[in-house]
């Protein structure tokens, strides 16, 4: 008998092999997906990008052996996102020039008046 999965579950599911497929790409997000991140985000999140659960990700942070610093706020765990990119290997320089062909070149909408 084959099972018929409803059309989000298949299109999460492709998205999730060309994920994996792509070479220099972290399994749980994108670079897009990364550079719209906060600049501070939790420790769930960070394990997310390097393709870890949250059970794992929280026994790496209490060893000390999370994939990059991890600041302890009280009972909760941060990453910065400068931090984590720098952890990934992506260039903070590459960030930075796609997140300016990402902006809008008219400049700030208070200026034009």
């Amino acid at each position: 008998m084959v099972k018929i999965q409803p059309a989000h579950v298949q299109a999460e599911s492709k998205d999730r092999a060309r994920r994996a497929e792509t070479p220099g790409t972290p399994n749980g997000m994108t670079l897009d997906e990364l550079l719209a991140l906060p600049v501070a985000v939790d420790l769930v999140t960070a394990g997310r990008a390097w393709g870890i659960g949250r059970t794992k990700a929280h026994e790496l942070a209490r060893r000390g052996e999370f994939p990059c610093p991890v600041l302890r706020l009280g009972n909760a765990y941060r990453v910065t996102r400068a931090d984590l990119l720098r952890s990934l290997g992506v260039a903070l320089t590459e960030a930075a020039g796609n997140a300016s062909e990402q902006t809008n070149d008219a400049g700030p909408a208070w200026a034009s008046a």
